[in-house]
């Protein structure tokens, strides 16, 4: 029994010290590149990186060089059984108008060690309440919206694109 407790708390001590001691601003740039490859791009950023963390800060994203939206804040937290990503304040660009619209206020992806295969998410603000989760294993991403008053009016053709029941938007992906 002194052995097993010896054993968990050595791994638990050794997963603190390889997260504490990752250097997540290269993992980061080397992911950037791997972006780019997809024509993404995240310019402007801040980068600042804490012992359990990293953090973006007022970063704009493109895609095949068009905008797709800002932000202010991305936060990338590494816990003993789960990673969480935060997101505040996203700004999507809206292409009529040629201008950033604060859209979302708040975004929160997680994802499990106990079940590597799902990843699930929520975000809120002026477009509504959107949840998704994206299973890997099926390469499915469904999406769930209940859009706001200026979603249906200013974007009704994110909305054109996905099905609806009972007041529900939805959308599935396939990857």
């Amino acid at each position: 029994m002194k052995k097993i407790l010896i054993i968990v708390i050595s791994s638990l001590l050794f997963f603190l010290f390889f997260v504490a001691t990752f250097p997540k601003e290269n993992g980061y740039f080397f992911l950037e590149k791997k972006m780019l490859l997809h024509q993404l791009v995240i310019s402007n950023e801040k980068t600042k990186e804490h012992v359990f963390s990293f953090e973006l800060r007022d970063g704009e994203v493109r895609y095949k060089k068009q905008p797709l939206f800002v932000f202010e804040q991305i936060k990338l937290m590494t816990f003993l059984f789960f990673t969480k990503l935060e997101s505040n304040n996203i700004a999507l660009y809206h292409k009529k108008k040629s201008v950033y619209v604060q859209l979302i206020d708040k975004v929160k992806i997680k994802h499990h060690v106990l079940n590597p295969l799902f990843i699930q998410g929520e975000a809120n603000g002026d477009v509504g309440e959107l949840k998704f989760n994206i299973k890997l294993k099926e390469r499915l991403m469904k999406i769930d919206l209940k859009p706001s008053r200026l979603m249906k009016k200013e974007f009704r053709n994110y909305l054109n694109q996905m099905k609806q029941d009972a007041g529900v938007y939805y959308y599935e992906y396939r990857f």
